[in-house]
């Protein structure tokens, strides 16, 4: 319920219900001659004064949360709504004043933007790129090292399409890729592939790239999460590994003899085509 007071033009209570009273923890008869100072803390009387009051005196009205004082001295966020009360003749009279306890919508917003703050802190620490979709693939958040590996601002991506964004715009092949991905993973499908992205200066890295829905309770995709690691320097060492297995047996199927190598367990791991034509395959 909310509480209602009447202040004189000293700010001393002249009335109050009393729901004003027990949100500070006082009876009506507790708190009637005593002034407003009773029920707040020394530093947030000065802010009240010097702040506060000045826009009261302005605008004929204020409305905030400010810290309140119970009986028993614990402190509380209360929300006040003030007007001043004038006679006929415009000379100040005092103040009308409502209250609602609102410590636990406080905490809760408390509480809200810490848990958003501990999120934001782990997206933007991880290594990998990481993002947040809508179901039509528009991005809706993006982390820092994603931003950071193309040399972008947040105003550059958010609210585009994944696959328009500047990352994908290595190809026509890329972007069509990730338009399809994306609109299997709205349907429920995690997809996972490699491919190349721009990176700073237009240098194409390669990530290991996925798409995962998230449900809600009914079970229907309501957001994608889109994850890229960044595999260029293992993709590049497995490029030249192939390269060089394959001017191996370039070589190796050019000598006119029986060449192969086994493994500990004595299991042929290699053999050139001579040795494939001499054990018949």
């Amino acid at each position: 319920m909310e509480g209602i007071a009447r202040l004189n033009a000293e700010g001393v209570y002249t009335y109050m219900n009393p729901a004003h009273a027990e949100t500070y923890g006082f009876a009506p008869r507790e708190l009637i001659d005593k002034t407003w100072r009773e029920v707040h803390p020394a530093d947030e009387v000065v802010a009240i004064e010097q702040t506060y009051f000045p826009i009261l005196k302005r605008d004929g009205k204020w409305r905030g949360v400010l810290i309140g004082r119970r009986r028993s001295g614990e402190l509380f966020d209360v929300e006040l709504s003030l007007t001043t009360i004038v006679d006929e003749i415009g000379v100040y009279q005092g103040l009308l004043c409502t209250c609602i306890d609102v410590s636990e919508r406080v905490r809760a917003k408390r509480a809200l933007r810490q848990s958003e703050r501990r999120f934001r802190n782990f997206f933007n620490s991880t290594y990998q790129f990481m993002g947040l979709l809508a179901v039509d693939g528009t991005l809706l958040e993006v982390n820092d090292p994603a931003l950071m590996i193309a040399g972008l601002s947040r105003s550059d991506v958010i609210g585009q399409l994944l696959w328009e964004t500047p990352w994908f715009s290595i190809s026509d092949r890329a972007r069509v890729r990730v338009r399809d991905a994306i609109a299997r993973a709205a349907k429920g499908e995690f997809m996972r592939y490699e491919l190349a992205i721009f990176a700073i200066g237009r240098r194409a890295i390669m990530v290991d790239f996925s798409l995962k829905p998230i449900f809600d309770d009914a079970g229907l995709v309501v957001q994608i999460i889109p994850e890229g690691r960044d595999i260029t320097v293992t993709y590049e060492l497995t490029q030249k590994l192939r390269q060089s297995e394959r001017r191996v047996r370039t070589i190796a199927d050019n000598i006119p003899a029986m060449i192969g190598y086994m493994d500990r367990d004595k299991l042929y791991r290699f053999v050139n085509k001579n040795g494939e034509s001499w054990f018949g395959m």
